[in-house]
């Protein structure tokens, strides 16, 4: 059975057009489908069979259980596609970022004992470990997320025995750090412009998650890696987390873990975005 035929039966309804639309990270192909029941959101990867949609709607539903900021619904998952509920956007305004600032800092605020997660996910489409291995969260960050993104870069060819001999002198010093006792915080894990969904006159809603728990400004991090959120946001956001100046070192180590993985997916300019941190710091 095709995947439209498939779908059409799940619905008990036909499927009269499909339009696509962004998103998909570049792992999955993301549509409007228009039914008799309204239009949906569909990500797919041609019927290729994978975890992919049942650890996102994972990550979906464990933000929407925390009753801060909105996510779509999930309609339906399987192993071959996401069926979501289609959020009509709109270009974003002060209220909607102010939305977002506030719901992300309370979504920040419920403590979290301990760091990780109880099952692997994704960034995009690389698999994230999120085993709460080591003693600390430090230890974590490093074996769970930097070393191990260093590991795939090397062994896709991304960079060479020098640069992974250079990345391991990161050690000491992000286990230093990153010495952070808690409590943690649930993060969406690859927030970005494009995974945040503006709606009505002031909403805000996630999408695509690699949720973990862990030092919220991990989540921050992300936000300010490639920008786009306006300094109304920032305001906001500390009105419940105040800022510390002492946390410069720490932004910089978790960009560093989303640009070792843009490097090994994309390769090109991300090596040198890598380097210079690691100059920075050894």
């Amino acid at each position: 059975m095709v995947l439209k035929e498939e779908i059409e039966d799940i619905l008990g309804e036909k499927i009269y057009s499909s339009t696509p639309l962004e998103g998909g990270g570049g792992w999955a192909q993301v549509l409007r489908i228009e039914t008799a029941k309204g239009p949906m959101v569909l990500k797919h990867r041609g019927g290729e069979e994978t975890e992919l949609f049942f650890k996102e709607a994972t990550g979906l539903n464990e933000i929407r259980n925390t009753h801060t900021l909105s996510v779509p619904e999930i309609l339906t998952v399987s192993k071959r596609f996401l069926l979501l509920e289609l959020i009509p956007t709109v270009r974003p305004t002060e209220n909607h970022y102010k939305t977002l600032a506030l719901g992300l800092g309370k979504m920040h605020s419920i403590p979290q004992r301990k760091w990780g997660f109880r099952e692997s996910n994704f960034l995009g489409k690389t698999l994230q470990p999120n085993a709460p291995q080591g003693s600390s969260w430090g230890e974590f960050f490093w074996k769970r997320r930097l070393w191990y993104q260093c590991s795939l870069a090397l062994e896709h060819q991304r960079i060479d025995q020098d640069f992974a001999r250079q990345f391991a002198c990161l050690e000491e010093i992000v286990l230093k750090t990153l010495d952070i006792r808690g409590p943690f915080s649930l993060l969406h894990g690859d927030i970005w412009q494009g995974n945040v969904l503006f709606f009505g006159e002031s909403g805000a809603a996630l999408v695509d998650p690699a949720v973990y728990y862990g030092d919220k400004y991990a989540d921050l991090a992300m936000m300010a890696l490639f920008g786009g959120f306006p300094p109304s946001f920032w305001t906001n956001y500390e009105k419940i987390h105040h800022p510390d100046p002492e946390n410069t070192s720490r932004i910089s180590l978790y960009k560093l873990y989303h640009i070792m993985n843009h490097l090994y997916l994309f390769g090109g300019h991300y090596k040198s975005w890598a380097k210079q941190i690691l100059v920075n710091f050894t």
